[in-house]
């Protein structure tokens, strides 16, 4: 018994070796060694650096971090509706700015569709100056958010898509976490952090993949057609809808931070999940079959695109 530990123990820290040798990493100095590209490995760095690349909370001290190395950066079209947002939608939009895949990259655009809101289109024109590649499209009138959704998505201009919502905010790696997967998935999911006032008090309890916050390629879109008209739950709909028909990827990590509040579509008693409507969508979502039509005619909006101020 006490060979064969030892013969285990060979084989772990053979395998941990090997792991090193075959990957980038960044020791104490900072320096970084050479290797093939594809994974960093993020070692020995103090508390401060540790935190900024934390993924799913911080890890324990001298537990590698490993950081998706991406040769190329694909462009991206980032899909984001707002409604009762102009508390929130700062935040969310400071966090787009600050992912680490769009340093030295101009190639992506983040789309704001404001759902028949004037105080939120009264927020996004004070601050839209902050950001690059900001597109403001306001709605005749309020549709919900996944029409809203399906507004967006006739204006996009690239074959990779990210839905967000306005009152969330990214990690930093994010985007180059999810990117990572573009090559070999139609979708990518991922899971996430309920906050409520900072992300500080983020917790990482839930277990399950985030529904309203998802990437996929155009070519899902013209396959599924886009999301229904419903006041919730569509979102759930579409990846069970599109299931059998795509590869679907689940990352199981935490990527972004899911605001708890009492305006969401989550949390109002019309379209929570104790509501009448919610229980009548959820017994109409089921996976469709290898073959069967899964497309559908979406609905949009008449809009107004806000030109941006120089």
């Amino acid at each position: 018994m006490k060979r064969e530990r030892i013969s285990k123990k060979k084989t772990i820290l053979k395998r941990i070796e090997d792991n090193r040798k075959n990957h980038i990493f960044i020791e104490k100095s900072g320096v970084k060694k050479s290797g093939p590209l594809g994974v960093e490995l993020v070692t020995g760095m103090n508390k401060i650096d540790r935190n900024k690349l934390r993924i799913g909370g911080s890890p324990p001290p001298q537990v590698p971090v490993y950081i998706p190395v991406l040769k190329t950066k694909y462009p991206i079209s980032i899909i984001i509706t707002a409604y009762q947002t102009q508390n929130y939608i700062e935040e969310c939009l400071d966090s787009i700015k600050a992912q680490t895949y769009f340093i030295n990259n101009d190639d992506y655009e983040v789309l704001i569709g404001v759902d028949g809101c004037k105080k939120t289109l009264k927020k996004l024109l004070e601050i839209e100056h902050k950001y690059r590649n900001l597109s403001i499209f306001i709605m005749d009138k309020n549709c919900g958010t996944y029409v809203t959704s399906n507004t967006l998505l006739t204006q996009i201009k690239y074959d990779n898509i990210l839905r967000f919502d306005s009152d969330d905010v990214m990690k930093p790696e994010m985007i180059n976490e999810i990117m990572f997967f573009k090559d070999d998935y139609d979708v990518v999911q991922f899971l996430f952090s309920d906050f409520t006032t900072t992300i500080k008090e983020a917790n990482g309890e839930f277990k399950y993949v985030a529904a309203g916050a998802h990437f996929y390629k155009k070519s899902v879109i013209e396959l599924a057609g886009g999301y229904r008209n419903w006041k919730c739950a569509a979102d759930s709909e579409f990846i069970k809808r599109i299931m059998k028909h795509t590869k679907i990827k689940r990352i199981n990590k935490r990527l972004f931070y899911r605001r708890w509040h009492l305006g969401s579509i989550t949390n109002k008693e019309v379209t929570n999940s104790r509501s009448v409507v919610r229980k009548n969508y959820m017994k109409k979502i089921r996976i469709y079959s290898v073959g069967e039509k899964i497309k559908i005619k979406p609905k949009t909006n008449t809009f107004i695109k806000i030109e941006k101020n120089d």
